[in-house]
């Protein structure tokens, strides 16, 4: 049984693509893959065991399924007294969660100790959140002492979202920037007009639409890294993570070191995450060099 009641953690469940776990404070968040076996029904027993043994009052599955499905076929079950909303805690940082946002609960486990990494280099800076969906990085930054955080996201929602975690944390909202908006967009704004950052921190989805308008990781990623590169100030930092299974770290390092070569930019590597057969994302950081 845990201690803290309200924690935030990925369960490590034996390797496998199609489940993933997650204590997120009082409830037990499960997503399955549509080819998990057993599907649901199976899904809620381990649910349910889980969260017995991990101390959790509540517990959901959510069912990830492929285009063409059954749109009748059942994607979610839950206990019956699941919240709709409720909090929990991560690195000394309050987080709102919610039931009925998608397969996700407004935040994601797999970034904790990057989360971390940001805050404990956050303090004094400017600080850039690109595709911040409910801006958890930017909390963290702003819990580390950031001068100011601009969190960039094309969902108004998320962004206010992402308001209400900087106001339970204890931070006022109007004191940083939340712009809606693509983050391409934003990025050509921020060079014509000279701006900054210290700390930039870029986590696309895979794959979106937005007004039409879609955003695939592979085909604008390189773009997006060189932009990064030339908004960082002196001696700033950016911070790049994806969520591609084909994609590795070394793919990371080599996007970087061409965009920053075809800019004219040095750069050194400060951070490399390491392989965690738990989850598809990788992150590195690397530092602009001074002058």
């Amino acid at each position: 049984m845990r201690k803290d009641k309200d924690a935030i953690y990925r369960l490590q469940l034996p390797i496998d693509d199609e489940i993933s776990a997650d204590v997120l404070g009082d409830c037990l968040w499960v997503n399955i893959g549509d080819t998990f076996k057993g599907g649901l029904e199976a899904a809620q027993a381990a649910a349910i065991e889980l969260a017995d043994i991990h101390g959790c009052r509540h517990w959901l599955v959510n069912r990830r399924v492929n285009r063409g499905s059954d749109p009748l076929e059942k994607k979610r079950v839950c206990s019956p007294d699941f919240p709709d909303t409720w909090t929990a805690r991560e690195n000394g940082a309050t987080f709102l969660l919610k039931r009925d946002e998608g397969v996700a609960s407004g935040f994601f486990t797999d970034q904790s100790a990057t989360r971390l990494r940001v805050a404990d280099l956050s303090n004094g800076a400017r600080t850039l959140n690109l595709f911040s969906y409910t801006c958890s990085f930017s909390v963290a930054s702003a819990l580390g002492g950031a001068a100011e955080v601009t969190s960039v996201d094309v969902s108004k929602k998320y962004l206010e979202w992402g308001r209400q975690n900087f106001e339970i944390n204890g931070r006022e909202p109007d004191d940083h920037t939340f712009w809606s908006g693509d983050a391409r967009t934003f990025l050509r704004l921020a060079k014509k007009q000279g701006r900054q950052f210290d700390m930039v921190i870029l986590d696309p989805p895979s794959f979106s639409r937005s007004k039409g308008n879609a955003f695939r990781l592979a085909r604008e990623y390189p773009s997006l890294v060189r932009d990064c590169l030339t908004v960082a100030a002196p001696g700033g930092r950016v911070l790049l993570i994806v969520n591609l299974s084909s994609w590795s770290v070394n793919t990371l390092k080599m996007i970087v070191g061409s965009e920053a070569r075809e800019i004219g930019r040095s750069y050194e590597l400060e951070f490399a995450s390491d392989p965690d057969p738990s989850t598809t994302a990788k992150s590195i950081m690397v530092r602009k060099a001074p002058g």
